[in-house]
């Protein structure tokens, strides 16, 4: 949290987020993933999670698997890959 509070009174350009959520609740998670897309709005932010949730709201998603590039694409594209490594992951989820 002290990091975010560093990049917003520096105004950077470019934020990279790893794993900041991993260790709160999915209500304080949805509250620091609004105030990053309103207060970055301007910026690049750059997110490494394994929440799916914590990247639902990305413009472009990298997904790895074993450590190589599977898939890139937006949110949308990569859930209409009906056998896609994304699409597969989503659809698991218990939501």
């Amino acid at each position: 949290m002290i990091c975010i509070a560093r990049a917003l009174l520096k105004k950077s350009r470019v934020i990279l987020i790893d794993e900041a959520t991993s260790n709160i609740d999915l209500n304080n998670e949805e509250v620091f993933l609004q105030t990053i897309k309103r207060r970055f709005s301007d910026s690049t932010v750059v997110t490494i999670a394994h929440r799916l949730n914590t990247i639902r709201n990305s413009d472009k998603i990298v997904v790895t698997d074993q450590g190589k590039v599977a898939e890139i694409g937006s949110p949308e594209d990569l859930l209409k890959q009906e056998n896609g490594v994304f699409a597969q992951m989503w659809n698991k989820l218990d939501r």
